[in-house]
């Protein structure tokens, strides 16, 4: 039984393990029943199965668990450290393991094979099953011992030196034998499913202590500044503020360049850069000191990461017949997005086949044979959805893995919800606050057109990966994936604010460091007149396939309304005419009702100090980026600034002449206030779209989805006149509420413009053009007395 202090954390929501710990000491019987289910005298039944296998599983926690102290290995004591009682006796262990067995045979048709109880008839099996103990490290750390360094993280020569060294021991170890057998098999089985068996995150735990593998990466964020975290080769990130702070788990050769000031790196793709052992790489992260003294013509790109960092991309650092050569591609499936049991199918983030570009290799789903795409990494599938039993065929080799089309539907036990003591919502103080509190139901009038594929794929892909939270940065790599090759893509931000507005996840910041984080929200319902159920919240393919077989059952039907542009989302409702076949499926369905909430009024930021922050970038009111920066005094603009401690989140501090300064802990609240503060016009409506009329002013989240309610129609980026914006679909009703809190002008759509100009113009007879104000094609026609002609 693998129970990691990570999953505890996971579990119950928290950061900090020792809070784990106390919640699932609450969650054990109370203390006389432990007692009882201890020495035996209270016999484990059917309805008591929930309460004893917390027992069991705390009881393999604890030989696990990190926190363990050192050269801590009786379990009696172990047991009475965290109780704070011995048992006497602990006869009826063996008793709870056997109902366990027979429990899940009778119930789930699930064979749960139980080790002998020797050596210690009491207590034997139970620490024979958890994993990873002291045994099983101590066994690893011999096999570490015998292994040469380069070799530690090679699953191959790990197995072969596990086998030939008698590493594995099924009498002394069953556990690690079992979990060795898992890994082995996934390991052959080809790609990278192996690192995520309990055995290699065991392997993994036991080799890092000695040596460390962890990278220095670079990411790019919202507006154009970069995050910087600590990656382990497990995939697993670690925000960080500097990169001073991961010199103590990288390898010595980047420890020793961070600490010069001059870092290679290597491109990951999509912004992103990894930090390199070797320096056979024209990419540096490099200290501003050691910057000055390159020359201009050295340099082709340089990008600030930071008041002190920047990551430069140098002319000619290396000599060509120094650069690294490619080595050769071990043939296995890797990467892809896991969905239960098989990997999502939509190409842009189906798993890739490593393997050497020759033409040996064939690849065939569900028996039939497909041409994959070569690119430089491997071979991908080719544009469109896959499913099934794919294989990957060379010589007498075969890799199979399954892929499934669309993401599976998460229940709410699974999903990490927000929480106001861990999140601040990027909409801070305006978060669950509407304009007006009356709620009317008037669809918006303009063109409405279907969704893009590529924004299909992508909430497939964000939505099978947020259901216990996504690092903001992974997010935006995701849908970088999906925009890729796409021609005329909308900023990637831009496509997951659409998301946010739409109601399918939450943009917040942890409470306890600088990091950003997407957290899913939870399907609601909400009847909004007398035969419309209007559906919020995440809403991809499965999710859908369910509302409308339940809306069948019910005698109602499911309705998918599109958004004013091919980057916003559908609406989705469920209509039916009959009052009882809306209680039915409300009945059915079992969604609650949309978060409560209250009228929105103008709000101001803290007027506190900032005491223990400094300055790390201010904000380019033309262009809409924080640019780094180091200086501590600050004038007038609108400043991010770091805690020195780096332990706080980031706060933005807004100053304005002759006014008092306010401080803000989410960007586009600042960012909105900052503006406004200024009395600039942060708005502009044409009569039929709500556009920012300031740099990245946009509308807290909760406000556009109060008017995607009232209008049923999604915001979203769309392309005018050459240049993406980022429009609201709203009608005359909701200006006015809207004014109230932000300052709006309105266009005068009445006065001709260089459209109707064209089209009028006898020379542009049977000739189109594009009109943005009325979102339509309009054709030139001279001879027909009128101004212009609908297309």
């Amino acid at each position: 039984m693998y129970v990691a202090d990570e999953d505890l954390l996971e579990i119950f929501g928290v950061d900090d393990i020792a809070e784990a710990r106390r919640r699932f000491i609450r969650l054990l019987p109370p203390k006389s029943n432990l007692k009882d289910f201890l020495t035996g005298d209270l016999p484990p039944t059917r309805a008591r199965v929930a309460s004893y296998l917390r027992l069991l599983m705390f009881l393999c926690w604890m030989q696990t668990t990190k926190t363990r102290m050192e050269g801590d290995r009786q379990f009696h004591e172990m047991f009475e450290h965290h109780l704070d009682f011995r048992p006497w006796s602990m006869n009826g262990l063996n008793g709870l393991w056997e109902h366990l067995r027979d429990h899940l045979r009778q119930t789930y048709d699930i064979d749960l094979d139980l080790p002998d109880i020797t050596p210690y008839v009491q207590i034997g099996r139970t620490l024979r099953i958890a994993f990873p103990t002291w045994r099983d490290k101590h066994a690893l750390i011999k096999v570490r011992e015998l292994m040469a360094p380069s070799a530690l993280l090679d699953p191959l020569a790990v197995a072969s030196k596990l086998r030939t060294s008698g590493g594995v021991d099924g009498e002394r170890n069953p556990s690690l034998k079992y979990n060795f057998e898992i890994f082995d098999s996934s390991r052959k089985r080809g790609g990278d499913e192996y690192i995520e068996t309990a055995f290699w995150q065991a392997w993994y735990s036991v080799v890092s202590e000695n040596t460390p593998f962890d990278t220095l990466e670079v990411a790019p964020g919202e507006f154009g500044e970069y995050e910087l975290f600590r990656a382990t080769p497990l995939g697993e990130k670690t925000p960080v503020r500097v990169p001073e702070q991961v010199t103590d788990f990288v390898p010595n050769a980047v420890a020793k360049a961070i600490r010069n000031g001059e870092v290679p790196m290597e491109d990951a793709g999509f912004g992103r850069a990894r930090s390199l052992i070797a320096a056979e790489t024209n990419l540096f992260l490099v200290r501003r000191d050691k910057l000055d003294r390159v020359k201009l013509d050295e340099l082709v790109q340089s990008r600030p990461v930071d008041a002190r960092w920047t990551l430069v991309l140098f002319r000619n650092r290396v000599r060509p017949e120094l650069l690294r050569k490619t080595t050769a591609r071990e043939f296995g499936w890797r990467g892809g997005i896991r969905v239960g049991g098989a990997m999502l199918g939509r190409a842009p983030y189906a798993p890739i086949l490593g393997s050497p570009l020759d033409g040996q290799t064939r690849v065939t789903v569900n028996g039939s044979r497909i041409d994959m795409v070569a690119a430089e990494d491997g071979l991908r599938f080719p544009p469109g959805d896959h499913a099934g039993q794919v294989v990957g065929l060379r010589g007498n080799e075969a890799r199979n893995v399954r892929l499934a089309a669309h993401a599976v539907e998460f229940g709410e036990a699974r999903r990490l919800s927000y929480d106001p003591a861990r999140d601040v919502s990027e909409d801070q103080f305006y978060q669950n606050t509407v304009p007006a509190s009356v709620a009317s139901f008037i669809p918006w009038s303009g063109e409405r057109v279907a969704p893009s594929g590529h924004l299909v794929d992508i909430g497939e892909a964000l939505y099978a990966k947020t259901a216990r939270g996504l690092s903001f940065i992974d997010a935006l790599e995701i849908i970088r994936r999906g925009l890729d090759g796409v021609a005329d893509a909308p900023r990637d931000w831009d496509v997951l604010r659409s998301f946010t507005d739409a109601g399918w996840f939450d943009l917040t910041l942890l409470r306890r460091f600088p990091a950003r984080r997407v957290l899913q929200r939870r399907l609601s319902a909400e009847a909004k007149n007398g035969e419309t159920i209007l559906i919020t919240g995440p809403a991809p393919i499965a999710v859908l396939e369910r509302l409308e077989e339940t809306a069948k059952a019910s005698g109602a039907r499911l309705e998918s309304v599109h958004g004013g542009s091919m980057w916003s989302l559908p609406r989705h409702l469920v209509r039916s005419p009959h009052r009882a076949a809306q209680l039915e499926f409300m009945q059915r369905v079992k969604l609650s009702a949309p978060d409560p909430t209250v009228q929105a009024k103008v709000s101001h930021g803290d007027a506190g100090g900032v005491h223990g922050y400094r300055v790390n970038a201010r904000f380019d009111e033309d262009r809409g980026f924080f640019r780094p920066q180091e200086d501590q005094a600050m004038t007038e603009g609108l400043y991010r600034l770091e805690h020195i401690e780096g332990k706080s989140p980031i706060l933005y501090r807004s100053m304005v002449a002759k006014r008092h300064a306010e401080n803000f802990e989410a960007s586009s609240i600042a960012i909105l206030s900052h503006h406004a503060r200024h009395g600039r016009q942060l708005f502009s409506y044409d009569g039929r779209l709500l556009r920012g009329a300031a740099a990245r002013a946009a509308l807290p989240a909760s406000w556009a989805r109060w008017a995607s309610d009232r209008n049923i129609c999604n915001a979203g980026p769309q392309l005018l006149m050459g240049k993406w914006e980022y429009l609201y679909p709203i009608s005359e009703a909701e200006v006015g509420p809207l004014s109230a809190l932000v300052s709006i002008v309105r266009k005068d759509t009445s006065a001709p413009t260089w459209v109707d100009s064209f089209t009028a113009s006898a020379s542009n007879k049977g000739r189109f053009v594009y009109d943005p104000q009325a979102q339509k094609i309009r054709s030139g026609n001279s001879l027909s007395g009128k101004r212009y002609q609908w297309q």
